[in-house]
């Protein structure tokens, strides 16, 4: 579980250095909202790595682009990087705020990614595991079961 104070800070780091992105297309043909941060150290990113996931990626090695340092950004994306917004939300400045209205707007707009769908096409939730970990809703299963079954005459 995070800490209250863990929360109150990374909203704070997240304010003055974060950026909280609108969903486009990216150069990998991705879609999704993003929360990002960049530092020339990886301490604080990896800070926000630990309470929240994310990744950690190097943007620029010594030398490159006039840094004196290697420079790291961390991102989280897409669900997660929602939910990330939603916390902090109260404890940004306006100025923030309005970037998540934004971008949350727009996200909720899209499709759902089926990794992060909780429930199948029917509407029932998934509750149950395949044998190679897909997930699977036990009612449109059986179902199925009983549909097949009813076709083979037994």
């Amino acid at each position: 579980m995070i800490a209250t104070t863990d929360i109150y800070w990374a909203a704070g780091f997240l304010d003055g250095e974060g950026a909280f992105i609108k969903p486009e297309r990216y150069a990998r043909g991705r879609s999704g909202l993003v929360v990002s941060a960049s530092q020339s150290g990886r301490e604080l990113l990896e800070r926000l790595q630990r309470l929240f996931g994310g990744s950690i990626s190097l943007a620029f090695k010594a030398g490159q682009h006039t840094h004196k340092r290697d420079h790291f950004h961390w991102r989280i994306r897409g669900m997660h990087g929602a939910a990330l917004m939603m916390t902090l939300y109260p404890l940004l400045s306006s100025r923030r705020r309005e970037q998540i209205r934004s971008a949350l707007a727009i996200w909720r707009t899209q499709r759902v990614a089926n990794r992060d769908r909780t429930g199948c096409r029917q509407g029932h939730p998934y509750d149950a595991r395949e044998r190679n970990g897909g997930r699977v809703c036990t009612v449109c299963r059986t179902a199925r079961r009983r549909k097949r079954y009813q076709l083979l005459g037994k």
